[in-house]
């Protein structure tokens, strides 16, 4: 829940994936799309985890795929973005978040994705992997493990549910960090370092990087699919929904919770 500076200030360049962007009703999009919301913005948004009269110097009794979640329509076309609480092996009963994965399951159920974008990287996504198993991993694996239990589980005719990472590949964050003017050095230490370091600048430009990446790849996808989901940690589901919506022609329309 920390926030991220003004990406303005990081002289950001725009991830490059090869195609040309438009909404989803072929329109124009804004100049400089996509682009990623202030950090201040960022923490107002942390506020619908609590009720109004709900102290705000305890942890908020909310969950955040129930409150931050948001759904997306127009047409034939759906996207589902999940705000998870990323903890691994999420067992404590008094822990709102819990619930994430009961609504995972029941949304996944109800209306199935055909494509499933998710946070992180599983080296081996064929291997099966059980309910237990997925659980003490966490919400990756648990996309995982419901995808592989509907694919196991086709009707005739039905297509099996696609399943992949949504995040930049290593080589294309590293050629952003170059163009951010970064030297060999500095992005060799900072890989060296991934998931050790906070609030330095690099970390702050890997995540606007990183939202970046994952709109333009996600709204690529939606010229081979109608329904996507994403499964991924509330801040980017927060710092991206600006841009989500104007990709959907929904920049007025009211906030639909996905959950």
């Amino acid at each position: 829940m920390d926030g991220n500076p003004d990406p303005s200030e990081l002289g950001l360049t725009e991830v490059d994936l090869g195609v040309e962007m438009k909404s989803i009703t072929n329109k124009e999009l804004p100049k400089g799309w996509p682009k990623i919301i202030s950090s201040d913005e960022e923490r107002k948004a942390y506020d619908a985890l609590f009720d109004p009269k709900e102290d705000r110097t305890k942890p908020p009794t909310h969950s955040h795929v129930e409150r931050l979640s948001y759904e997306l329509t127009n047409g034939d076309k759906r996207l589902r973005f999940f705000a998870v609480y990323h903890q691994r092996d999420m067992r404590e009963p008094d822990d709102p978040n819990i619930v994430q994965y009961e609504v995972l399951e029941r949304k996944f159920r109800d209306s199935p994705p055909q494509l499933v974008l998710y946070e992180g990287k599983i080296d081996d996504i064929k291997t099966p992997v059980t309910r237990e198993r997925a659980l003490e991993v966490g919400e990756p694996a648990w996309m995982l493990y419901l995808v592989q239990q509907h694919n196991a589980n086709l009707k005739e005719g039905e297509q099996p549910i696609v399943i992949e990472s949504g995040d930049i590949p290593n080589e294309n964050l590293a050629a952003e960090f170059k163009k951010s003017g970064h030297s060999d050095q500095e992005i060799n230490n900072f890989f060296v370092n991934r998931g050790k370091r906070r609030m330095d600048q690099m970390y702050e430009e890997e995540r606007n990087i990183r939202d970046k990446y994952i709109i333009e790849n996600g709204a690529s996808k939606f010229k081979q699919f109608d329904r996507l989901d994403i499964v991924y940690g509330s801040g980017h589901a927060i710092r991206e929904r600006r841009a989500w919506e104007e990709f959907f022609d929904k920049t007025n329309a009211p906030l639909q919770l996905a959950a």
